[in-house]
């Protein structure tokens, strides 16, 4: 017969285990999520920015210049211009290797207004 030791620390290993799955699912989706032509950008970015804070309240942290990264990559295919605009030296700035994330977020914002 299992002890309460015993037991928790089968709950723990259960638990660590869909924890870590649910990451990997979350993660994979923020990551092949990808904008279409005749999406929505603002129900775009609020899924992203959902997906963030989810894997950010698992403790996955994924930082700010990397969710720039995976935003610019969703848009690459429709918003072209606005990729080679953050791929510039001058808009990252001197010794940045990441773009500035309410730079991105605003400025895809501001593109869908326009279109």
């Amino acid at each position: 017969m299992l002890n309460g030791h015993d037991m928790w620390v089968a709950f723990e290993k259960d638990k660590t285990k869909r924890a870590f799955a649910s990451v990997i699912r979350l993660r994979k989706e923020l990551y092949t999520t990808i904008f279409r032509v005749s999406g929505d950008m603002d129900k775009y970015l609020e899924k992203l920015e959902d997906l963030h804070r989810q894997l950010a309240s698992m403790n996955a942290i994924i930082t700010d210049g990397e969710m720039a990264n995976i935003i610019l990559q969703g848009v690459e295919t429709t918003h072209r211009s606005v990729v080679r605009l953050f791929n510039s030296p001058n808009m990252m700035g001197a010794g940045k290797l990441e773009p500035d994330l309410d730079v991105v977020l605003n400025t895809l914002r501001g593109e869908a207004e326009r279109d």
